[in-house]
């Protein structure tokens, strides 16, 4: 399969190229390079067969020059910094929606697959805070004991102690950051594009992400 990964010269984009390119896929990673020391995957993921186009999500133009031929796109381009944005958060709204909707329209002229890199953040940490938890030695955790101790009709769906918060969860409320509402802006434009111009849109709500690299 022949993949297109924007975004993927930082963490969570070149490890997945590699992990794609690995399982023997042609996999080709468009990045505008702006996050320092992104520019350091380059080599190492040349050197594994990964092909690379500098380009930028925001830029419409940039999208022209790629080549026929792509099966899927992987959105992991994103302006990630939770903390960092409060002091501009016009370049993180900016940032983080108009370059899905170009990746959409790429998908949507192409009629090609999208999985779109979303984040926890889109939920309101309002709510999440208000569900029970406990601490335990190293952790917080889920309090399953307090929650089969709330009235059924005041548990909100979308929650289960054991396997915590899924995308039945409300996404009212406030508490996520700038950077979560730019990517939940960015998630509902993927969902309507899904429905409106039938395009197949997974939405990937991604927690902590780390590893080696």
């Amino acid at each position: 399969m022949k993949v297109l990964i924007t975004g993927g010269c930082v963490f969570l984009g070149s490890t997945l190229a590699l992990y794609l390119r690995e399982r023997g896929h042609d996999v080709m990673v468009m990045d505008n390079l702006v996050r320092r020391g992104s520019e350091s995957n380059i080599e190492r993921l040349q050197e594994h067969g990964v092909a690379f186009v500098h380009g930028d999500v925001r830029c419409v133009e940039d999208f022209t020059g790629l080549p026929p031929g792509i099966e899927l796109i992987c959105d992991a381009s994103a302006q990630p910094s939770v903390v960092s944005r409060y002091t501009n958060p016009i370049f993180n709204l900016t940032n983080n929606k108009l370059g899905v909707i170009h990746v959409l329209e790429f998908v949507r002229e192409r009629r090609c697959p999208l999985i779109f890199c979303s984040t926890n953040r889109i939920y309101s940490g309002d709510r999440i805070n208000a569900l029970p938890r406990r601490e335990s030695a190293t952790r917080l955790e889920w309090d399953s004991a307090a929650w089969r101790n709330l009235p059924a009709g005041s548990r909100p769906p979308g929650f289960d102690p054991e396997y915590a918060v899924s995308e039945e969860f409300s996404l009212d409320g406030a508490g996520r950051s700038i950077y979560g509402v730019s990517k939940l802006m960015a998630d509902v434009v993927c969902q309507e594009y899904a429905g409106a111009f039938d395009i197949p849109v997974i939405v990937n709500r991604l927690g902590v992400i780390s590893g080696a690299g």
